[in-house]
């Protein structure tokens, strides 16, 4: 059993609610808080929907990130042999 506080207007929202849906207010709460649990389970976060996009900007290459330094090193190599 859970016991949930709940401001004036909020318990008021709730308590129209549940009678508008002829529904009593535990079983509202009990929807809503499925929903909210159900919604975040399955939530993902900005990173994970991105990852296979990110370091393939146009180049379709996936290290670009990782070997810079030495691709750089063989650019300047390159220009400043003689």
């Amino acid at each position: 059993m859970l016991n949930v506080r709940l401001d004036d207007t909020t318990e008021q929202k709730l308590k129209q609610y549940a009678q508008d849906h002829d529904m009593s207010k535990s079983d509202v709460v009990h929807d809503a808080l499925e929903q909210y649990l159900t919604k975040k389970e399955t939530e993902q976060r900005p990173f994970a929907l991105g990852q296979d996009l990110f370091g393939v900007a146009g180049s379709e290459a996936t290290d670009l990130s990782k070997t810079y330094k030495s691709r750089l090193k063989k650019l300047l190599n390159e220009k400043h042999a003689h």
